[in-house]
């Protein structure tokens, strides 16, 4: 397989990386973000500020503890996640969720679980929801049909002779159903109701799904809510979003009212997404934060053929220089992440060449030939591109190599962050 020739970097690049390093200095220990996220019995993929900083391995379980390094930014932060419940969970009725944290904590603490730092977002996404809709709190829940009675209880409306309705409205979406409802749970109801329905609503859509076949027996009991028992559509049982609640009842003759204590329904979230915001003091201004917007870069035609260029003279760079070549491609990374560590330069600069030079050593190294057709452009933000291919991991891929005669091949890859800053590309994270 035949290289084009060996090109040289530019004065321009190393000109920038020497004025970057340059302005460094040796960092006083400050405060450092760690993102902790466990999950089990669910996928989660979660961003922060559009960073990718974790995907669950597997629908049974995933944990990570993430050094945040450039990530945050001062003031105002964003992150965002998406769960999907495992059908083994859902169909044992097994405990499902996903735990997220951000913490500060000084850049030379050794963290332990008594000791994580101060922490800065907490969430718990819990796939097993328990719905209370009696007692009701107020601003949350809204009458379509009955009232409230005067000892707090649901009233039931009387709508014919021996027909009884009551009809909810989940204002609060924090209530609403994004799952399968599983069971019923009531006490405290005056009377029987006999052939009762239920109805759950999704306004939005105008679906609904109706269990039928079901009675609430006076005192208070459990209702089973299934697939099977599922009168009218069923299709929407594993997929709906539902913000209204109608109980449909009938009750034996004579009775002059109907009242209910308490109320609530088990659901199962299947699928949830989120995003919130949190608050960060962050000391530094990392590289990313100068870059142009990326939408109107992508936007230009000329700008896409400069980008892929550049990534060409990166891939070129790494698959057929020295060592010593490669630094300057990797100036703004090293920056921020001697800012964000609080370790030296001169250290970090070190520990960055031997690991360059332990990959060029390595038997067999090479970059896989640079394919432009497979490149895939993501913005993650404002400012930043992450670049990969279609497939996966690139254009920074090696050949499969062996670090030593005991391992199995491998490839080795390098996550590409891109920002253009001052009119230039460059690598940031």
């Amino acid at each position: 397989m035949s290289f084009p020739p060996v090109q040289k970097l530019s004065p321009s690049i190393t000109s920038a990386a020497s004025a970057i390093w340059a302005l460094l200095l040796t960092s006083s220990p400050g405060t450092a973000q760690y993102f902790d996220a466990l999950s089990n019995g669910m996928t989660a993929v979660v961003e922060i500020n559009g960073f990718p900083c974790f995907e669950s391995p597997s629908l049974e379980s995933g944990t990570t503890s993430l050094f945040l390094g450039s990530t945050l930014q001062n003031g105002e932060n964003t992150i965002t996640w998406n769960t999907l419940t495992s059908q083994d969970s859902i169909t044992n009725e097994l405990p499902a969720w996903t735990n997220l944290e951000i913490f500060a904590a000084p850049a030379d603490l050794q963290r332990t679980y008594d000791n994580l730092g101060q922490r800065l977002f907490s969430k718990r996404i819990n796939a097993n929801r328990n719905t209370v809709l009696a007692p009701v709190t107020p601003g949350k829940v809204r009458f379509l049909k009955g009232t409230l009675s005067k000892d707090g209880e649901l009233s039931f409306q009387k709508i014919s002779e021996r027909s009884w309705a009551l009809g909810l409205s989940l204002h609060d979406p924090e209530l609403h159903f994004l799952g399968l409802p599983s069971k019923l749970n009531y006490a405290r109801i005056s009377d029987t109701l006999a052939h009762l329905k239920v109805h759950f609503i999704d306004s939005q859509k105008n679906r609904q799904l109706v269990f039928g076949d079901l009675k609430l027996i006076r005192g208070g009991g459990t209702l089973i809510l299934n697939a099977e028992q599922a009168i009218r559509g069923r299709q929407h049982y594993e997929t709906g979003t539902f913000d209204q609640v109608w109980l449909f009842g009938t009750s034996s003759e004579g009775v002059k009212e109907m009242n209910l204590g308490l109320l609530d329904i088990d659901s199962y979230q299947i699928k949830s997404s989120g995003k919130e915001t949190f608050q960060a003091e962050i000391e530094h201004r990392w590289s990313w934060q100068d870059g142009a917007n990326m939408k109107d870069l992508l936007e230009d035609p000329s700008q896409r053929q400069i980008l892929i260029s550049y990534l060409r003279e990166v891939h070129l760079c790494l698959d057929q220089e020295a060592p010593d070549q490669w630094p300057p491609y990797f100036a703004n990374k090293l920056a921020d992440l001697v800012k964000s560590m609080a370790k030296p330069l001169e250290l970090l600069a070190e520990e960055q060449m031997t690991f360059f030079q332990n990959l060029h050593q390595t038997d067999g190294w090479g970059l896989e030939p640079f394919d432009e057709e497979r490149l895939l452009f993501r913005p993650l933000n404002e400012k930043v591109l992450a670049v990969s291919y279609v497939d996966g991991p690139g254009p920074l891929r090696s050949k499969p190599i062996r670090k030593n005669e005991s391992t199995p091949l491998e490839r080795f890859t390098i996550p590409l962050f891109l920002s253009n800053i001052d009119g230039k590309w460059t690598i940031v994270r």
